[in-house]
């Protein structure tokens, strides 16, 4: 195959406009890490490992917990929340099985990458440094995590520490539809998913959070069945009690590649969503503050489910 990369020419005008914007974000977001670890304060936390797949877990037919499918940034979230109610929450994410910082240096679009450009979550991660590959069904607990920098990458004025676990479950499992339903292929992907869901259910319990924050988990990234996920997620908050439950994906478009996005957003909103709020068929908003504004919530957390969209709990605190 011709090698087309040392001569812009051979690319169409667009390919080459979207080739170079990727380039200049990737450079751009590696250069951020690299900032942020010589500003990273030490971990002092804790940092536990748990193999999910040893434990058999009882759980029970029913769980009166409140699911939103939303697409806020989960740090801006998780502030909020902590400042408003001053509730216990746990932010979860997909860990990177192969490396530490999910490509952080190299400046990929991760949550784990985003998360070591914002807090010393780098610097906790060396406590698996010589684990790697992770074996699916790790979970990492990893408390007080400091968050130093706001999402526009400034200092924070106030830093808030947030509680962490990181999970490790099938990437790109095989699978196939049935009438339009999206199942996994092999049982055993499936199995492990699920273990994994409901050992972090059986954490959040006995840890007592009051907020559970999954970031782009499963669906996405991971590339997991979205009807087959949904499934392992219903059946694993069974475990659980009375908390809020805030699953976050982005919204896609109605154009081009984030029809997908969107697709996936239609269907988890319609099928995990049990909040009471519809928002499936709207057109996605031009900017946040438009959202805000479309968004109501029927519980008491209307206003601080605004706040978090707009990312201000985090903006408010900003410092050049």
């Amino acid at each position: 195959m011709e090698d087309l990369t040392g001569d812009s020419s051979q690319f169409p005008t667009g390919d080459l406009n979207q080739y170079n914007e990727i380039v200049n974000r990737v450079t751009y977001l590696a250069k951020i890490f690299y900032e942020t670890k010589t500003m990273m304060p030490s971990f002092t936390g804790e940092f536990t490992t748990y193999d999910s797949l040893r434990f058999n877990i009882e759980t029970s037919n029913t769980s009166n917990s409140c699911i939103y499918v939303q697409d806020f940034n989960s740090l801006s979230l998780y502030n909020t929340i902590l400042k408003d109610e001053n509730k216990k929450s746990l932010l979860v994410h997909s860990a990177c099985a192969t490396n530490r910082g999910g490509g952080a240096k190299e400046g990929y679009d991760t949550v784990e990458a985003e998360l070591c450009r914002r807090t010393n979550y780098w610097k906790a991660l060396r406590n698996i440094e010589h684990n790697y590959p992770l074996s699916n069904g790790t979970v990492n607990y990893i408390t007080d995590v400091i968050t130093f920098r706001s999402i526009e990458y400034k200092k924070l004025k106030s830093p808030y520490n947030i509680d962490i676990c990181s999970i490790v479950i099938p990437n790109s499992p095989s699978y196939y539809f049935d009438n339009n339903i999206e199942k996994y292929e092999r049982q055993r992907d499936y199995d492990v998913t699920l273990k994994t869901l409901e050992y972090v259910f059986y954490l959040a319990k006995n840890k007592g959070y009051d907020n559970i924050i999954f970031d782009n988990v499963g669906i996405g990234k991971d590339r997991h069945p979205v009807h087959g996920f949904i499934e392992c997620m219903k059946q694993a908050t069974s475990i659980i009690q009375d908390v809020e439950i805030y699953y976050l994906i982005p919204r896609g478009t109605t154009r081009g590649e984030g029809k997908y996005q969107r697709r996936n957003w239609i269907t988890v909103t319609n099928e995990l969503d049990n909040s009471g709020i519809d928002l499936t068929d709207q057109e996605p908003p031009e900017d946040e503050s438009e959202l805000t504004q479309r968004f109501t919530r029927k519980s008491k957390k209307s206003e601080l489910s605004q706040k978090a969209n707009d990312g201000i709990s985090d903006s408010d605190n900003d410092s050049n």
